[in-house]
C-alpha cells in the first residue's frame, strides 16, 4: 500500500476518490505502523495538490503518528497491534521546518492565499500561539511588502530563516535572472534539507523540482544568460523534460541549471535526492 500511494502522490500527483477513503480507513488502524504509513501518505498528497487546503492538517497528523510510532517502537513490533494512538502525546510539528519549506514551494502559485490559510488551519488545531501558528505568521511576513522589502529579507542572515523563506519563494514569483532565480531555488533547496526533514524527501522531492523546472524553460529562450549555451541549455531543458516526466530529481535539475549559469552550488547537494 505504501509503494502504490507514494508512487501515485509523488510521481503523479494522483488523487484518485479511493485514496483518501482508503487513508481514513488505515488512519484508524490497531497498528501503529499502519497509522504513520497513512499519515505519510496523506502529506504525499497534499503536496501533490499544491499544499492548499488541508496541508497544516496532514502535517500535524504526520508529527502524531511519527511521534507516536518513536513512543511505541521500544515496546511493540510493527506486527503487534495496540489500543490506538497514545493519548498523552506530544508533538512539534514546526519542528519540520524543511517539509513547511517544501509546502510555500508546491504552493508558490498561491503563496499568501495558501499561507493564510495555513494560519487558520494552525489556530484551529494547536492555538494561536502555538510554534507553528508563530512560523505560518512568519512565512507571511516574508512573503509580504514590495520587491526591495522581498529583497532584503532574503539577503538579512540576521532574521529568522523562516522569513528569509518567505520572502525567497515570494521573489520566485517575479521574473528573474537565471542566476538569480538559481540561487532562490538553491537557497530554498539548502532550507528543505537543512532538517531531519531531509528524510522525508521522497514525499516532495519531484513536485518540488516541478515548480522549479516551470521557469527554467522559459528562462532558455535568453541563451545569453547561460555559460557555453549550445550544449549546456539542451542539458537543462533535458533535464527540466525528465522531472516533467516523473524521472528525475531536484538534484538533477538543479545540477543541470548550476552549470548551465556557470556557478557552483553548495555543500546542501550533498543531502538533495
Amino acid at each position: 500500500m505504501r509503494v502504490q500511494v507514494l508512487h501515485l502522490a509523488t510521481t503523479f500527483g494522483v488523487d484518485l476518490p479511493s485514496i483518501p477513503k482508503a487513508l481514513e480507513q488505515l488512519e484508524k488502524s490497531r497498528y501503529v505502523y499502519v497509522r504513520w504509513l497513512a499519515a505519510e501518505a496523506r502529506l504525499a498528497l497534499a503536496y501533490a495538490k499544491g499544499a492548499g487546503d488541508g496541508f497544516i492538517r496532514s502535517l500535524i497528523v504526520f508529527e502524531r503518528a511519527s511521534t507516536d510510532l518513536s513512543s511505541k517502537r521500544g515496546t511493540l513490533t510493527p506486527l503487534e497491534p495496540d489500543e490506538g494512538p497514545a493519548s498523552d502525546l506530544t508533538i512539534h510539528p514546526e519542528q519540520w521546518f524543511g517539509l513547511l519549506v517544501a509546502g510555500i514551494i508546491c504552493g508558490s502559485s498561491d503563496l499568501l492565499l495558501n499561507l493564510n490559510k495555513w494560519l487558520e488551519e494552525s489556530i484551529q488545531a494547536v492555538g494561536v500561539d502555538a510554534p507553528l501558528t508563530n512560523a505560518v505568521r512568519m512565512l507571511i511576513d516574508g512573503a509580504s511588502g514590495e520587491a526591495d522589502a522581498l529583497e532584503s529579507n532574503l539577503h538579512n542572515t540576521g532574521i529568522p530563516a523562516t522569513v528569509r523563506c518567505g520572502a525567497a519563494t515570494r521573489l520566485l514569483c517575479t521574473e528573474e535572472s537565471a542566476s538569480k532565480r538559481l540561487q532562490i531555488q538553491a537557497f530554498l533547496t539548502s532550507a528543505l534539507v537543512s532538517d531531519g526533514s531531509f528524510a522525508r524527501q521522497e514525499l516532495v522531492n519531484l513536485h518540488a523540482a516541478r515548480k522549479f523546472a516551470a521557469a527554467w524553460r522559459s528562462l532558455a529562450h535568453n541563451r545569453f544568460q547561460f555559460s557555453c549555451p549550445r550544449t549546456t541549455v539542451p542539458k537543462l531543458l533535458h533535464a527540466v523534460d525528465e522531472v516533467m516526466a516523473g524521472t528525475s530529481t531536484l538534484k538533477g535539475l538543479l545540477q543541470a541549471a548550476a552549470d548551465a549559469v556557470g556557478e557552483p552550488l553548495g555543500n546542501f547537494m550533498e543531502r538533495v535526492l
